[in-house]
């Protein structure tokens, strides 16, 4: 979590400033050449997924009463795990938007009213979060305390985003309630843990949820905690991945390195399954120990490696 004596400092490069204004010029591909140098690819890409998910703004840059205060601000992120076919049952824009405006004010409330909360008006499917690169993440959040929300993709990207994870069509799907808290002065925190007080949140998130689908039945819907983006997404990930394993079964699974950043997880996703699900991984959204840790976890459940280590 930053303080207020946050360094925008990332390990192997002469100019502390560089990726913090590479950040800020959307310039992606001075970050990836950062990296290459960098003595540590650990300390680099916790350093990365600090800056594109924190944010601090002056006077001129964030309009409201305490202008001239300098503002911390946070991107925040509710997983929820939703049954297939969910979104095909919304009642609407509308009623999805206010859902998650009364979600937002039990959000402050759980938050003890101590910092200002704003969550974008629909659910964004981990299918496109992943394809955020660090300046996109980067300007969502910009786009989120200037103007309270950010474009998110149309119905037909959706569909293609979600096809391209080649998931049965029965699995479970992952979402996120996407905003940013703020303060001014100093960072924004999270309470303590309270199982209590979680449960009651994450109990009415459901239920908000549900009174969205135009099913009569409610849709089996599981609710996590908000946190702040990287945790939210390592922890959301996981239960996702569980939620698959109790519907379809993981069985074999396998690892692939696309790029400096995105790792792809190809499971095995049911008995019969004809072709793996491929699912990627950005080590700026969650960071390299949380890489490990859903690699951990996924061997864990899986029933081993699809190739065999040489």
């Amino acid at each position: 979590m930053p303080n207020d004596t946050l360094s925008y400092e990332v390990q192997g490069l002469s100019d502390p400033q560089a990726v913090f204004d590479a950040l800020e010029r959307r310039d992606d591909l001075s970050i990836w050449n950062a990296a290459r140098v960098a003595p540590s690819q650990d300390m680099f890409y916790e350093q990365l997924r600090a800056q594109v998910g924190y944010a601090t703004y002056h006077h001129g840059h964030i309009k409201n009463a305490k202008a001239g205060l300098r503002h911390h601000c946070a991107m925040l992120m509710t997983p929820l795990i939703f049954p297939a076919m969910y979104t095909n049952t919304l009642s609407g824009p509308t009623g999805v938007s206010r859902a998650i405006t009364t979600i937002s004010a039990w959000v402050g409330q759980w938050l003890n009213y101590k910092s200002d909360v704003s969550l974008v008006s629909t659910p964004i499917g981990y299918s496109e979060i992943c394809t955020w690169s660090p300046s996109e993440m980067r300007e969502k959040l910009d786009k989120l305390v200037g103007e309270k929300t950010f474009l998110v993709s149309t119905v037909g990207d959706q569909a293609e985003q979600e096809n391209s994870l080649r998931l049965p069509e029965d699995a479970p799907r992952l979402m996120f309630l996407v905003g940013y808290i703020q303060r001014p002065l100093e960072w924004p925190t999270l309470p303590p843990e309270d199982g209590l007080e979680d449960m009651r949140l994450t109990s009415k998130i459901v239920a908000a949820m549900q009174f969205c689908s135009s099913r009569s039945a409610h849709p089996d819907i599981t609710a996590r905690p908000p946190s702040f983006a990287s945790e939210a997404l390592v922890d959301g990930i996981i239960c996702w991945f569980d939620a698959i394993h109790a519907h379809s079964g993981i069985y074999r699974w396998d690892v692939e390195q696309v790029d400096q950043d995105v790792v792809t997880l190809h499971l095995e996703v049911g008995e019969d399954a004809k072709e793996t699900s491929a699912i990627p991984l950005r080590a700026h959204q969650l960071g390299i120990y949380g890489v490990e840790n859903i690699l951990k976890h996924v061997a864990a459940i899986g029933t081993g490696l699809i190739t065999k280590p040489q």
